[in-house]
């Protein structure tokens, strides 16, 4: 680092250069560069012997910290101006637009009957009831020239899917409301607009070319990013979306459309319906509206599956339009930047060695400092996260975003500034950056802000949570009150045990619970059944590789007014000398099922998804079953290969019955224990039983 407006260094860089500029310049002369010019006389070699530019132009400290932050405010300028064209200031639209008046006016409904999971009286009757009276009055208002229909579904079926590791999904009776909008004479091809009216419990709350042209052409709001889309795919983001279901079963291409903003009160009671913008229901309504004529009149819906191959590039200009163009164009674009670079670079090696020599030196030497700032901050910034955490001050970002900027972020560009402060003078390739002569006090500044922000997060200044409902930021936390039984292969109980089983779904665990509730800590942490799937608690999904630490506090047994029920309905050889076992469950709207093969055998075929049988991450398999009213018992059968006969049996298959309505939700110590939380928590609970058994 230089601590002078110019040092030795670089004065000597210049009077080298002044002495290319004419066979009569006279030499200056010049101090004795310190020690760290062997750094630049290993890498740079000549470098300083020649010309470059910028110089002589550099700016003190503060103009260029003006220029920066005027940049970075255009740059916040500019994407405030994209974010506002997502709303809309004005009068809801005329007759035949979309009204979001009318619309939050539905939503408000069907999220005031509360909770909605699937198989509940207020999902399966009072909501569909309620829009089935909607329907019927829009049917009273409509034109003349189409005709609606009507058709509650209530399907079975079951699929497999690679999210959350890897589960299998089986559905019972569960109702859906399909209204079909078409001519009074018919039509022969149709689009399909979906949406789901159910929740989780205790919440109220593209890759096709013409679907993306559809979009960009009709669109009046457009918004959209492939980046955003690159993400969610990547798996980056342990999240997913109806749409999956059409694409990977129903071999349907669409177009996926949501809400992304208040990401963290997502799941919660704090997702409510106010707080969707009316605006921003009015331009994702204009939009869905316009997209969804567009395709119903299109002359390419007829023949859809001729342009559904290839992918896009797309993104909009601030909300305003859409860019779009197929990828096979942007490889090009990516081939072409690829081939100049390649041939200018070529160019400068394939000159004479005297002229390139200190070209080459500069271009490599360049690329490595540039690469060791970037893994350097990395690790910089590891160390302080890996800090934090061994002090037990985790998430302090979370309820304070700026924290993660002053802390983090200030880090990450003092070391890259740092690396390229000690390379600058032979670094020519990004001299431009470098508008100042100067970075002692940038250094100093950003050093001073970290050490500070460090202080007071090691201090425990900022809490990662609060329950301000302006901007809550809700600590999740699973509540199982559970009743274990574990038999053996005689169909004996060997252990029996109740507790609740706590899941905090965030890296903080429990640690800042204790304080309000002293009971739960790190002497009953959960310890895990090495015998059983799943280490032998009742997941609700397959998200054990996600979670380290859960705790299990001894409670009182529950006792389910409608308990589940699971026995083996019948055993038998196959001729292809494996065996096949079936097996019947009656109970709650939500159960999950759970296998372990024993060594020497292994799960050949099912009865659910496909007949293959897919495992979950960790070798186990995952069933994860719901149905709605008035549904049958559930009947299954899985095949079971033996190699090699064991005395421990060849399977552990486990059920757990999850009450996630009703009155069997509750227990009197469960809702205790969930008063005890504080406010700035949202613990979600319910009662459950597990029955193992081995085979």
């Amino acid at each position: 680092m230089e601590w002078g407006s110019e040092s030795a260094a670089v004065r000597r860089h210049r009077v080298g250069g002044e002495r290319r500029d004419g066979p009569g310049a006279t030499p200056q002369p010049e101090r004795e560069a310190p020690a760290q010019d062997s750094l630049a006389d290993s890498c740079g070699g000549g470098a300083r012997t020649r010309k470059r530019s910028g110089a002589g132009s550099a700016l003190s400290e503060a103009p260029a910290a003006l220029g920066l932050a005027l940049y970075l405010l255009a740059l916040r300028t500019l994407v405030q101006l994209s974010l506002q064209q997502l709303v809309l200031r004005g009068a809801p639209g005329h007759r035949g637009e979309f009204d979001a008046g009318q619309a939050r006016d539905y939503l408000e409904h069907i999220t005031a009957i509360g909770p909605r999971t699937t198989g509940s009286p207020e999902n399966e009757i009072l909501t569909v009831h309620y829009l089935l009276e909607q329907i019927k009055l829009i049917e009273v208002q409509s034109s003349s020239l189409h005709k609606i229909s009507v058709d509650v579904q209530r399907p079975t079926g079951s699929f497999s899917i690679d999210f959350l590791g890897g589960f299998t999904s089986y559905y019972d009776n569960i109702t859906n409301v399909v209204v079909k909008l078409e001519p009074r004479d018919g039509a022969q091809h149709a689009v399909l607009a979906n949406c789901h009216f159910d929740s989780v419990a205790n919440s109220p709350g593209p890759e096709n070319p013409w679907l993306v042209q559809a979009y960009v052409s009709a669109a009046k709001h457009p918004f959209a990013s492939v980046v955003a889309q690159e993400v969610f795919q990547s798996g980056i983001i342990p999240s997913d979306t109806d749409f999956r279901i059409y694409r990977d079963f129903g071999n349907i291409p669409g177009i996926d459309l949501a809400f992304i903003e208040n990401g963290y009160i997502y799941h919660t009671k704090y997702d409510t319906a106010d707080r969707i913008l009316t605006d921003s229901i009015q331009r994702a309504g204009d939009n869905i509206l316009a997209v969804l004529k567009y395709l119903a009149t299109s002359d390419m819906l007829a023949t859809s599956s001729k342009y559904r191959h290839g992918n896009m590039v797309f993104f909009d200009v601030f909300g305003l339009f859409v860019i779009a163009y197929p990828s096979r164009v942007g490889s090009i674009i990516n081939y072409m930047v690829v081939m100049a670079v390649v041939l200018y670079l070529g160019k400068k090696f394939l000159q004479p060695k005297h002229k390139t020599a200190n070209y080459t030196k500069d271009f490599f030497c360049g690329l490595g400092i540039t690469l060791i700032s970037w893994f350097t901050s990395l690790v910089t910034v590891l160390i302080i996260a890996v800090f934090i955490s061994l002090i037990g001050q985790s998430l302090s970002w979370y309820n304070h975003f700026y924290v993660s900027v002053c802390l983090y972020g200030t880090a990450a560009v003092a070391k890259i500034i740092f690396i390229h402060t000690l390379a600058k003078r032979f670094y020519f390739v990004i001299n431009f950056i470098y508008l100042a002569k100067s970075t002692k006090k940038t250094m100093l500044t950003l050093t001073l802000v970290c050490s500070v922000t460090l202080l007071l997060v090691c201090s425990g200044a900022f809490f990662p949570y609060s329950s301000n409902p302006a901007s809550p930021k809700p600590k999740r936390v699973f509540l199982q009150h559970v009743t274990r039984t574990f038999h053996d292969l005689d169909g004996n109980i060997v252990k029996r045990d109740s507790g609740i089983w706590i899941n905090g779904f965030d890296y903080t665990g429990m640690s800042h619970i204790t304080s309000h509730i002293p009971e739960i800590n790190d002497t009953i942490r959960a310890h895990c059944e090495e015998s059983a799937p799943l280490c032998g608690f009742p997941w609700y999904l397959p998200v054990h590789f996600l979670i380290r630490k859960n705790w299990y506090l001894p409670a009182a047994e529950v006792s389910p007014r409608d308990p589940a029920h699971f026995r083996l309905v019948s055993k038998e050889r196959t001729p292809w000398d494996s065996v096949k076992l079936t097996f019947e469950a009656t109970g709650p709207s939500h159960m999950s099922f759970y296998v372990r093969t024993h060594k020497g055998s292994t799960l050949s075929q099912w009865s659910l998804g496909n007949g293959t049988p897919v495992t979950s991450k960790g070798g186990d398999y995952f069933v994860f079953y719901s149905h709605g009213l008035q549904a049958s018992a559930w009947q299954f059968w899985i095949e079971v290969q033996v190699l090699e006969e064991q005395p421990e049996g060849m399977v552990t298959v486990a059920i757990a019955a999850h009450y996630l309505s009703g009155e069997d939700k509750r227990s009197s110590q469960l809702d205790a224990l969930r008063d005890k939380f504080p406010d700035w928590t949202f613990p979600s609970a319910w009662v459950c039983t597990y029955d193992l058994f081995v085979f």
